[in-house]
């Protein structure tokens, strides 16, 4: 029997500009199993294991254009997304 679980821990770290995204999935093996969509500020993580899947949509502190790396190891997962730059058309001059 399949348990669907949503409430799996998660811990963000926001850099200058980067972030750093820490998944508990117990009972995961295989990073192959591991489904991650990335949607500006919204980071979408489905997790397929044998007795158990995960699912969970993450609103992020600030707009990500991709995804940097990933490393699933020993049930945590760790996802490093780039900050997408702030493009408010204003630039400093500077003498």
């Amino acid at each position: 029997m399949s348990k669907d679980k949503s409430d799996f821990p998660v811990d963000i770290f926001e850099g200058e500009k980067k972030i750093r995204m820490i998944a508990e999935l117990p009972g995961i093996n295989e990073e192959e199993d591991i489904k991650i969509d990335l949607h500006e500020k919204v980071l979408v993580i489905f997790a397929s294991g044998k007795d158990r899947n995960y699912y969970k949509i993450i609103k992020l502190p600030h707009p990500s254009e991709n995804i940097i790396g990933k490393l699933y190891n020993n049930g945590f997962l760790e996802i490093i997304l780039g900050k997408k730059e702030d493009n408010d058309g204003l630039r400093t001059i500077s003498n």
